[in-house]
């Protein structure tokens, strides 16, 4: 008769793998939610731009974008919105590329552990 104590080995590298696997997810998903943070920023920061670093020429713009939105037929504003996914999806992959390093533990970490 086997006991709980022959698969101790067993259970004890399941709740490693376990526990590695969450870390890595959550370290992951932690990531992505900064660089779909820094894609936000990026836009926002473009009509700040766009209204000369201003709080009046931001609430223009604005307006200005949304009034014209509102006014266009449903061709255009399609065609905005695959204009607006394909910039904000390069504009990802960007800020995936250069915040790719942030996802490798520096080796004098992962010695300490």
């Amino acid at each position: 008769m086997t006991t709980l104590a022959a698969y101790q080995p067993y259970i004890d590298r399941a709740l490693v793998i376990g526990r590695v696997g969450c870390y890595w997810s959550l370290r992951t998903l932690g990531w992505a939610l900064v660089c779909l943070a820094c894609v936000i920023a990026l836009n926002v920061l473009f009509f700040v731009m766009l209204g000369n670093f201003t709080v009046e020429g931001l609430l223009y713009q604005l307006d200005n974008f949304g009034s014209r939105y509102l006014a266009a037929d449903n061709a255009r504003r399609a065609e905005f919105a695959h204009i607006w996914l394909f910039a904000n999806i390069l504009l990802l992959c960007a800020v995936c590329f250069f915040r790719r390093h942030s996802l490798i533990i520096p080796s004098s970490t992962a010695k300490d552990n």
